[in-house]
């Protein structure tokens, strides 16, 4: 029985060690999400002195973090890109860019092919604005920036016992 025992406890501090890390957390404001960061994971941030920042986090620290090769503390960054999105926001994105682009110069060539008088009707343009909103709303959503602030803070969590 002991034997059982100190193998199940070997097996529970084992596994402890393996999952101990630092995390760099934010929480999403009006949602229960929080948002993470491991070491290894791309993020792309904007710092206070305005510099555009996209890489792989290679080291979290106590109080800083690396990301390609740049020491970045938490009250430097200004804002985080949403970077971990699910597939809904991109996924239309991708699907309405083909017809955003590829529409105006189908009914531009159908127009001179037909000799149309307008090349271009009023409802074909607002098709082809549509096609274009619905596109650019998705990519921003897909990438909209997160600003950093006292209400969303920065932080690194410490999991390791």
């Amino acid at each position: 029985m002991t034997r059982f025992s100190f193998f199940l406890l070997f097996c529970v501090m084992l596994s402890t060690c393996a999952f101990s890390q630092k995390i760099l957390v934010f929480d999403k404001s009006g949602k229960v999400k929080r948002v993470r960061y491991y070491e290894g994971e791309h993020i792309s941030l904007k710092t206070t002195s305005k510099e555009k920042i996209n890489g792989t986090i290679s080291q979290i620290r106590d109080s800083s973090f690396v990301v390609d090769g740049k020491e970045l503390t938490l009250f430097s960054v200004a804002k985080v890109y949403n970077t971990q999105t699910g597939m809904g926001y991109q996924l239309v994105a991708n699907i309405f860019i083909l017809p955003a682009i590829g529409y105006i110069p189908l009914i531009t060539i159908n127009g001179l092919i037909n000799n149309d008088s307008p090349i271009f009707r009023a409802n074909q343009l607002y098709y082809a604005g549509g096609f274009i909103g619905i596109t650019l709303i998705s990519n921003y959503l897909a990438n909209r920036p997160f600003r950093i602030s006292e209400k969303r803070p920065l932080k690194i969590i410490d999991i390791s016992i």
